[in-house]
């Protein structure tokens, strides 16, 4: 063997020492790739992978006045939640459609507009009874026969909180009440007792009276228990599930 083959061999790195160099350098590269990646999901960014681009996402907190509810939450159509209270995140900006569901409760349902780095609240979602459960009334209990609390009042068919305009109904309006739990009003209107939210104006139908005279209305038990008079008759009906149900 020549001197120069020799001198060109003891400069040359073992295969050993080329082989463990790159895989120092390939166990970097794919740390810098995902640590960059966990940086920006951790920023509340995305990709987009329809445009090529980054997107910075918003989030959705549902929670009941109720506590822990076990209920379907379906954004756009694909389940993401067994129960609430549920955090939606990394959503990307612009509409959605949001609803919970459970067997034997009405759908709560919203069209939810995502805007980047932005949280929507809904802190009061509550699950009422398709058919309200039918309850006997003890002898003890009573109706507050005011037609409105402090606060509310009715403008012909308009329904105004601490002076402010809140909504129209199309029918005749005879009562008005606050709802123990959350941001919400009870109101009666044509043979009707409804259910109303005041974060985001919408309206639950909670029993049809079969009565053509005005329904007086309370509520007892936090809200559990609607109380009011069907005719002259005394009712009572429980609108949601019992907490040791849930």
């Amino acid at each position: 063997m020549e001197t120069s083959d020799l001198y060109l061999r003891h400069l040359r790195p073992p295969a050993s020492f080329a082989h463990h160099v790159y895989r120092i350098l390939l166990t970097t590269s794919l740390f810098l790739i995902i640590s960059s990646f966990a940086l920006i999901y951790a920023l509340g960014y995305h990709i987009n992978w329809a445009t090529y681009s980054l997107e910075q996402t918003g989030s959705i907190v549902l929670d009941s006045p109720r506590g822990r509810v076990p209920a379907q939450v379906y954004l756009d159509g694909k389940l993401l939640y067994g129960q609430l209270p549920a955090r939606l995140a990394y959503l990307s900006p612009g509409p959605h459609d949001l609803s919970i569901q459970r067997a034997g409760f009405q759908v709560w349902h919203r069209n939810v507009t995502i805007e980047p780095n932005s949280v929507v609240n809904y802190r009061n979602v509550l699950l009422v009874r398709q058919k309200p459960r039918v309850i006997a009334v003890p002898t003890t209990w009573s109706i507050n026969t005011n037609s409105t609390d402090p606060g509310l009042e009715i403008r012909g068919n308009e329904i105004w909180v601490n002076g402010n305009y809140i909504t129209r109904v199309s029918g005749k309006l005879s009562a008005v009440h606050w709802f123990p739990l959350g941001q919400y009003i009870a109101y009666e209107a044509d043979k009707t007792i409804y259910l109303f939210e005041l974060d985001t104006l919408s309206t639950q139908v909670l029993v049809t009276t079969s009565s053509e005279a005005p329904a007086a209305f309370s509520f007892r038990n936090n809200g559990q228990i609607l109380l009011y008079r069907d005719g002259e008759v005394l009712k009572a009906v429980e609108l949601f599930a019992p907490i040791n149900e849930q």
